[in-house]
């Protein structure tokens, strides 16, 4: 039998670390990780994930979540939109899978088929659609205010944390890397920074965050360092 928190982490990719990452970015219970973090409590099942490519199904809700998390890691939007249209053939109106296969959407830009998602994620729950509709608003005004004032790191960080809070890491990453390339003495950026790194699995990087840290905020980098150990 293996744990939670070991099965979390087949495939390379720990969703128990990305899903906390998160809760302590914003030190809230978002009702997306929430969503997942319920299904974790006590989960258990023999054996280990399939390979990505397997054609067999995901037993539970954690298996299907774990891997599109997974896919949207690699930024394989047109795989995670697959893998979404099975999640929602095998259950139907699964709020989860209509949030995630509307961030992907979003991602390559497919507005039409964005409002489609948001249509059909409110038949089955208005406060979620709510919550979409609300997180692809702020997303996109802070895609604008990048657009208007590209060469303000602010503004980058504001699309870092839009990105964090739709659990779309790899864009928050390049977002917070454009703010310290503007304003590369901000402990808060370099923190900010360094949680992605970890939430990625990217041990390295977050060390070398903290390197960066110490010369600014030592608490910070301290902080940080205890995310890993």
């Amino acid at each position: 039998m293996k744990d939670s928190k070991k099965l979390s982490q087949e495939n390379g990719f720990d969703l128990l670390e990305y899903l906390s990452t998160i809760q302590r970015i914003f030190q809230t219970n978002m009702p997306l990780a929430q969503l997942i973090w319920n299904d974790l409590k006590g989960y258990r099942k023999k054996g280990g994930l399939e390979p990505l490519s397997s054609e067999l199904e995901p037993e539970t809700p954690v298996d299907w979540a774990t891997r599109v998390l997974a896919l949207e890691k690699e930024e394989d939007w047109r795989g995670s939109i697959s893998y979404c249209h099975r999640w929602l053939k095998a259950v139907p109106g699964n709020i989860v899978a209509l949030y995630r296969l509307a961030v992907a959407y979003d991602a390559l830009a497919n507005r039409d088929h964005v409002l489609k998602v948001i249509k059909e994620l409110q038949k089955y729950d208005s406060e979620m659609g709510s919550y979409l509709i609300r997180d692809l608003k702020e997303l996109d005004e802070c895609r604008q205010w990048t657009r208007a004032e590209p060469g303000n790191a602010m503004a980058w960080v504001g699309l870092g944390h839009a990105y964090s809070y739709m659990f779309r890491l790899q864009e928050s990453k390049k977002a917070y890397r454009e703010s310290l390339r503007l304003k590369n003495d901000s402990p808060i950026i370099w923190y900010l920074l360094g949680t992605i790194y970890n939430a990625l699995g990217n041990r390295d990087d977050v060390l070398g965050v903290i390197k960066e840290l110490q010369k600014y905020d030592s608490e910070k980098a301290d902080e940080l360092l205890n995310l890993i150990k």
